[in-house]
């Protein structure tokens, strides 16, 4: 809600995701207005490809957890994911569907059964490396962790 000019959730000052933000955090991974495959990534390995948009997706995700609108990034998820399934379809000259397919999996967090898309290493006497894209819940976060301790969001 709008006070006089000043972002406010119940009298306080409340933190928001700006559309431009959006826009441009979008208009990375868009092509003539539609999400489009990244060529330079094209060249390395599917667990690269999935790690590389998952660390971008989590870290902006990350940063705006306790603004009190985090579920616009739904836009950015929905962005990123086609682009890297587009670029995984280009790498292997398949369709998008087939990579979401393959890729498409379901991991148990706190808030429940989340779908993402993951690559695994299999690696002998050692845990699988494991990239992952998603799996986020796009839900306010209220206290977060930041720095040096628990910071407490407004209500």
């Amino acid at each position: 809600m709008h006070h006089r000019g000043n972002r406010t959730v119940n009298g306080t000052i409340g933190l928001r995701v700006p559309k431009t933000v959006i826009k441009a955090k979008c208009a990375r991974y868009l092509q003539r207005g539609e999400p489009a495959h990244r060529t330079r990534l094209v060249n390395h390995d599917d667990h690269t490809i999935i790690a590389t948009y998952g660390a971008e997706y989590r870290g902006i995700v990350q940063y705006y957890l306790p603004a009190g609108d985090v579920c616009r990034l739904s836009r950015l998820r929905w962005v990123m994911e086609t682009s890297m399934l587009k670029t995984l379809a280009l790498k292997h000259r398949s369709a998008v569907s087939k990579m979401a397919r393959k890729y498409r999996t379901s991991i148990d967090t706190q808030h429940g059964k989340r779908r993402c898309f993951e690559a695994r290493i299999e690696r002998e006497g050692r845990p699988p490396l494991v990239a992952r894209f998603g799996g986020i819940p796009l839900k306010r976060q209220r206290t977060r962790m930041l720095g040096n301790g628990p910071v407490r969001c407004a209500p």
